[in-house]
């Protein structure tokens, strides 16, 4: 290899990895935005979480004098109290990024063990709703619910992290 064809094939070689580098910069910048926006959503819809409506069929259902508790993990996990006892856990996977944000909830034990609701969700730091029909192969795409659709809309209100207010 001459003086001119060693500079050309390093010069080459240069560009090559420096096209390279700046393809996997991008494909990398590509995901961090995503990661971010769902470490964003999760921050903001963990915590406790106190149920203070639920609609299906189109219709409000009535309040019983129960208390329905539902804490979030930062991680997806979350459990489901009702008057202080535990009665569902689980995992949840949000795409904070869809148009509405949709969120799948899978109950790992308690009542519905094995049933993951499909659903979409919207969150403020004080409130909170969610959608879903279930497993019955459709994700609700609005906040709203018919008669016979099988879907339920449940709104949340924030709650203090602990029983002393704090």
């Amino acid at each position: 290899m001459t003086g001119v064809q060693s500079t050309f094939a390093g010069s080459l070689l240069a560009a090559v990895m420096m096209v390279a580098g700046i393809a996997r910069g991008l494909s990398q910048e590509a995901v961090v935005p995503e990661e971010a926006a769902v470490a964003r959503a999760r921050a903001l819809y963990a915590g406790r979480w106190k149920i203070v409506a639920i609609e299906s069929d189109g219709e409000a259902k009535p309040g019983a004098a129960r208390e329905v508790i539902v804490v979030n993990q930062a991680d997806g996990a979350w459990t489901m109290t009702v008057d202080g006892l535990e009665v569902n856990r689980g995992e949840s996977r949000i795409d904070p990024l869809a148009d509405p944000p949709e969120i799948d909830v899978e109950i790992t034990a308690g009542d519905g063990k094995g049933k993951v609701l499909q659903g979409i969700y919207e969150v403020t730091e004080t409130r909170r709703r969610l959608c879903f029909r279930g497993e019955q192969g459709w994700r609700p795409r609005e906040f709203r619910t018919q008669p016979g659709d099988g879907a339920v809309l449940v709104t949340f209100e924030k709650q203090p992290d602990d029983a002393s207010g704090q």
